[in-house]
């Protein structure tokens, strides 16, 4: 079932399984280059998925919790929230 979700430009949605919602970021991520936009970009997506290593008692599928913000992040990225320079990047 579909828990991780990227809406793009166009306003159609990539829907996959949340592991495969981080793996697309991590890659996405690990592509980036050192440029201050890709800085930036990658500080809003590191933001999207869990940190190495969390409990898994954290984990809920859909989202996990953050235990620094004391927050539930839900698994989804709006592009059409981001820069153009972000977008691009992306």
């Amino acid at each position: 079932m579909a828990s991780g979700f990227i809406i793009l430009q166009d306003r159609s949605c990539l829907a996959v399984r949340w592991t495969g919602y981080d793996a697309l970021i991590r890659i996405v991520l690990r592509e980036l280059g050192d440029s201050v936009g890709a800085r930036e970009l990658a500080t809003i997506l590191t933001a999207k998925i869990p940190p190495e290593g969390m409990d898994e008692s954290l984990e809920m599928g859909w989202g996990f919790m953050d235990e620094e913000q004391r927050d539930t992040i839900e698994r989804s990225l709006d592009l059409r929230g981001l820069s153009e320079d972000h977008h691009q990047l992306f």
